[in-house]
């Protein structure tokens, strides 16, 4: 498990798209698989393997074999050999070839 991005934008912006789409960020192919843990609040927490499809500053872009509820909030392992972790919600779900395709936005976090 583990992050793997090259250097390559993953596309350029349109030009109908405002400044406040979040997916106007530039984006870098990634491949691999990360761990995900599912709290959506109403059932137990769900341990899942995502598979990378592009990351950027802002999120992932992940593939899942089953459906997953917008507005899920998902713990990502980022870091297998140290264990970190970052949270994200789910803000796109959508079916492609027989796989889930899921939009993470990253949470931020404040400093205590």
């Amino acid at each position: 498990m583990g992050l793997i991005m090259d250097a390559i934008p993953f596309h350029e912006p349109k030009p109908d798209q405002t400044v406040f789409d979040r997916r106007v960020g530039e984006r870098a192919h990634a491949s691999g698989t990360l761990q995900g843990v599912l709290a959506n609040g109403r059932h137990m927490p769900w341990v899942m393997r995502l598979g990378l499809k592009n990351a950027s500053q802002s999120g992932l872009c992940v593939t899942n074999d089953t459906p997953v509820e917008t507005g899920s909030r998902i713990s990502l392992r980022i870091d297998p050999v140290h264990g970190n972790w970052c949270t994200g919600v789910v803000v796109r779900c959508t079916e492609r070839d027989g796989a889930y395709e899921l939009g993470i936005a990253y949470e931020m976090r404040r400093a205590a």
